[in-house]
């Protein structure tokens, strides 16, 4: 580990080093960075940004900004205690470049406190939605451009670089920004058990639909096997395409929700008995809103229909909002699965069976005079 270089004080622009021991105690560039963070209008705006957390015991609202200092706060006095066993362990740090262990608190508190900069609406969620963006969206057509990491994105300029599989040598004399356009480009590969060696002047990256990194190259030469022997072969092209990196084949996990109703059945595990009465769930409340539904089809033709509609919308709401609580805290183990969805489905058969009472001896759900005339 090379404590010197990961505890550097050069920054973005800087010509020359930022020596430890030369640093103002009074404003040290560790705590200048941290300052920069907290008057910053991008951390500011965490403030807009709630930490979701389902079921909270108290009106309080707690923001992205209050999390950012609670845990900058935390990493603070981890990163002194974690300072000074690397002090004990590197002397060197501190003798001779002068490190104290309040510097490791200081980076470890800008670095808490920028840790949810960037971070989109709507938690954890929103990050899904982003990443399925581009990984299934319109932004797939960029993935080539912001995810670098085939074997000629780590090329050096200008050096020679040995692939994983030891059966390619890249040599790449430039490219481009994104790295998608490359000239002067030497490549020895092996096909067929025959080491063959690449040429041109000009290439580019293309990938597959598979998901497959190709550099293309254009207008060069392919020299295969050993000079001055007859399998010895010279091959000028148009286009050639190398494999930089190939797509590794995901294993297929087994989501619960597509499980078979019988290994469902079979299975003890929560997840699939909590699955198992989420699926026996659809079906009851079907029946059970179609049953609330026949006592609220009856309608006064002086009345209207609107009260009903109105009360029908909210009894459906209310009904899926309870089973979605209700599943939230069988997963947190604070309602046990075998209770399950049973009691809100048993609410509402009683509200199905009121409802159908009402109606067979020809009274209204509701009153709503003597609603609008209670003081």
């Amino acid at each position: 580990m090379n404590w010197e270089q990961l505890l550097s004080l050069k920054r973005f622009g800087d010509t020359n080093k930022r020596l430890r021991k030369e640093q103002d105690e009074t404003r040290l560039g560790f705590e200048v960075d941290y300052d920069r963070v907290i008057f910053s209008s991008e951390f500011r705006s965490l403030q807009d940004k709630t930490q979701v957390i389902p079921l909270s015991q108290t009106d309080f609202v707690h923001t992205r900004l209050t999390h950012s200092l609670e845990v900058s706060v935390v990493g603070r006095s981890i990163g002194r205690k974690v300072g000074q066993e690397l002090l004990d362990k590197h002397p060197h740090l501190q003798t001779v470049h002068g490190y104290q262990a309040n510097d490791f608190g200081a980076i470890v508190a800008a670095a808490a406190l920028a840790h949810d900069i960037g971070n989109p609406p709507f938690g954890h969620s929103g990050e899904k939605a982003i990443g399925e963006f581009f990984k299934t969206g319109e932004g797939a057509q960029f993935k080539s451009q912001l995810k670098s990491r085939d074997e000629l994105s780590r090329l050096n300029l200008g050096t020679f670089k040995e692939s994983k599989s030891l059966d390619r040598v890249f040599y790449i004399e430039s490219f481009d920004e994104l790295g998608s356009s490359v000239k002067n480009i030497f490549a020895q590969t092996k096909h067929n058990n025959k080491l063959g060696v690449v040429i041109a002047s000009n290439g580019h990256r293309e990938i597959s639909s598979k998901g497959d990194n190709y550099i293309i190259l254009q207008k060069g030469r392919r020299y295969e096997g050993i000079p001055n022997t007859k399998e010895f072969s010279t091959t000028e092209f148009d286009q050639y395409g190398i494999l930089t990196a190939q797509q590794p084949v995901e294993p297929y996990i087994e989501s619960i929700d597509s499980k078979k109703l019988s290994d469902v059945i079979k299975s003890n595990t929560l997840g699939d008995r909590l699955e198992l009465q989420w699926r026996i769930a659809a079906p009851i409340s079907c029946i059970l809103l179609v049953f609330l539904a026949i006592p609220l089809s009856f309608t006064n033709p002086r009345a209207g229909r609107s009260l009903n509609i109105i009360f029908a919308v909210l009894i459906f709401i209310i009904y899926n909002n309870l089973l979605a609580i209700m599943n939230t805290l069988i997963t947190l183990k604070k309602v046990s699965v075998t209770i399950g969805f049973w009691p809100i489905h048993l609410i509402f058969l009683l509200a199905a069976i009121y409802f159908t009472y009402k109606r067979s001896v020809n009274q209204p759900l509701f009153n709503l005079k003597s609603i609008l005339n209670t003081k």
